[in-house]
């Protein structure tokens, strides 16, 4: 990791929770921060189609079966979550998204994710600079 603790993990799985279909990344506590914290839900039938390796995270499972996807992002996100401040291990404000996976023209499951402000190291600003000499409206 970096010096300053700065260091955004890959996806970690905690597994699945059976009574809401549901697959939960990025809650569990590894040596790096997790990068995104994210949840799918999923019906039964399309959980036991797509998601063969349990233990292995959604895009695993998707790109072994060479799986076509249309995403419908339904609404993005901006906010602040205490929860969200521990699993970060830093304040927010967090953006965030949540999407509709389509295959074959069915919903196949719903996914909420929200990123780590720490990969405004790797991706540049999530905010454009302001300039002193810039009118505003």
């Amino acid at each position: 990791g970096d010096a300053d603790g700065d260091e955004v993990g890959d996806e970690v799985g905690d597994g699945t929770d059976d009574a809401n279909n549901a697959k939960k990344v990025g809650a569990k506590k590894t040596k790096t921060t997790p990068a995104v914290y994210a949840a799918s839900w999923w019906s039964k039938n399309d959980f036991a189609t797509f998601m063969t390796d349990s233990q292995s995270p959604m895009w695993t499972n998707l790109r072994t079966q060479n799986v076509e996807l249309y995403r419908e992002v339904r609404m993005v996100y901006y906010g602040d979550n205490e929860a969200l401040g521990d699993i970060f291990e830093m304040r927010g404000p967090f953006w965030g998204r949540h999407y509709i996976f389509w295959h074959e023209k069915k919903p196949m499951c719903v996914v909420y994710e929200v990123f780590n402000p720490r990969l405004q190291k790797q991706l540049g600003p999530s905010e454009p600079r302001r300039n002193k000499t810039m009118n505003t409206l």
